[in-house]
């Protein structure tokens, strides 16, 4: 992203950036403690820098890289909360490779400007429409890469697990022919909605906690007394507004409620 051979960052701009890195880091470690995602994040930011892609460590000293990808990784993390947000709110119904697909472009589209923007405080090179052109491309093609590895890596663990297991006794009340795996069970007043991998979902009649008793040995646990999630399909969790969250395969946010955040963290996803 960085060009080499160019000159150094002026006083007045690393004045600027420092500052303005204060300010973000800031933020972001007062969150550590409770979200463990930033943690990881800052220390990939650390690695990142010292090793320097895209051309920034012939461009810049480790302390300039990491300035740069400090923001430019711990950020990543905000758009790509916010991309789930937007295409969970408008996209109606998609198929989880659907929703995997629309959150990568969303994503690349609206994270690809701000590194842009971020970058041309480092390089006058970098002010250019051409330079947008090819940042998007660099956050196109890694969003993409990591994106469907993760999405076919998780359907992947899941569908193994399907088939190693007997189905599990909800199978029974299901419409006959149902191949699809189950992802997650809700309450919907007296009765249960069963979403399925396939897209479909299925509305029963009985209790919330003989559905979840059904599920026999799946491997899963309930997030809130409303509803129970299938581990296979969790891709990650997420905080918003001091209120935690999982990410399903299927696109669906599932609430934690701090009566059954026992259960996420013992499965190790919190």
């Amino acid at each position: 992203m960085i060009q080499t051979g160019k000159r150094r960052l002026p006083d007045v701009n690393r004045l600027v950036n420092t500052l303005i890195m204060m300010s973000f880091l800031s933020k972001a470690v007062r969150s550590f403690g409770t979200d463990p995602v930033w943690s990881f994040l800052f220390g990939l930011a650390i690695i990142v820098a010292l090793i320097g892609p895209f051309g920034t460590f012939d461009a810049l000293n480790l302390p300039l890289r990491f300035l740069y990808w400090a923001p430019v990784v711990l950020g990543a993390n905000v758009f790509v909360r916010l991309s789930n947000r937007l295409v969970n709110r408008f996209a109606a119904n998609p198929t989880p490779l659907q929703w995997q697909v629309l959150t990568i472009v969303v994503f690349s589209m609206t994270f690809s400007p701000a590194v842009w923007s971020y970058s041309a405080l480092f390089s006058d090179q970098l002010r250019g429409l051409n330079s947008l052109f090819v940042i998007s491309l660099n956050v196109f093609c890694v969003t993409a890469a990591i994106g469907f590895l993760v999405f076919f890596m998780t359907r992947t663990s899941a569908e193994r697990v399907e088939e190693t297991t007997v189905r599990p006794r909800l199978f029974n009340r299901l419409p006959d022919g149902t191949d699809a795996a189950i992802v997650r069970l809700t309450v919907d007043d007296h009765y249960v909605q069963v979403h399925m991998d396939d897209g479909h979902v299925h509305r029963i009649l009985m209790r919330f906690a003989d559905a979840v008793n059904e599920m026999d040995d799946t491997l899963g646990f309930c997030t809130h007394r409303s509803h129970w999630v299938a581990a296979g399909f969790v891709t990650q969790s997420l905080r918003e507004n001091n209120r935690e969250f999982l990410m399903l395969g299927d696109g669906a946010k599932v609430p934690v409620s701090k009566t059954y955040r026992e259960n996420v963290a013992a499965a190790g996803f919190l």
